[in-house]
């Protein structure tokens, strides 16, 4: 179990500004599950928050959006997020860069398959048992993820309408 939440931000925003306003989101994430927030919010390596040892989370962000979910140590080992406008275009060059050879995915939803990849790598950088250094690692195949031959981790995958923008969010968890 999983909460997250899509906000709009400035699209001249700095990259100090957009992880101010992450930060915030994550405190309402926290508001949300009813838990006391320690100010300030620190995150640690992308997905330790200081001062919630029981807690992980993932943040990402696209031109004019950010995101963030949170989950309950309790229930899982990790988890990670993606978010892409959806009219990005991602090019059959880049996709077969980073295509492992056990990955299932068709041309026309490459974006998918792009978020995919990038949320299921965040899901698994904090967990040092892993070789993990490029998206081609893992793969990616009907809504799991995995490292050679094992299934690690399951994918979410929508699409949001969010102020009139398509967005293609994508997150990737571990589960206990």
């Amino acid at each position: 179990m999983y909460f997250y939440k899509l906000k709009e931000h400035d699209l001249d925003a700095t990259h100090k500004q957009v992880s101010s306003l992450s930060k915030e989101t994550l405190s309402n994430c926290f508001l949300q599950y009813n838990i006391k927030i320690l100010e300030p919010i620190e995150i640690i390596n992308y997905d330790y928050i200081k001062g919630y040892p029981d807690y992980c989370t993932s943040i990402s962000h696209t031109k004019g959006f950010h995101a963030v979910v949170i989950s309950e140590k309790s229930k899982i080992i990790s988890i990670g997020i993606d978010i892409e406008l959806s009219d990005r275009k991602v090019k059959n060059e880049i996709a077969s860069r980073i295509s492992h050879p056990k990955d299932e995915y068709q041309n026309n939803e490459l974006l998918n398959f792009w978020t995919q990849k990038e949320a299921a790598f965040k899901a698994l950088s904090p967990i040092k048992t892993t070789n993990i250094k490029t998206l081609n690692d893992l793969w990616v195949r009907d809504l799991n993820f995995g490292i050679e031959e094992k299934v690690i981790g399951k994918i979410m995958t929508k699409k949001i309408i969010n102020q009139g923008n398509d967005i293609t969010l994508s997150i990737a968890t571990i589960y206990k």
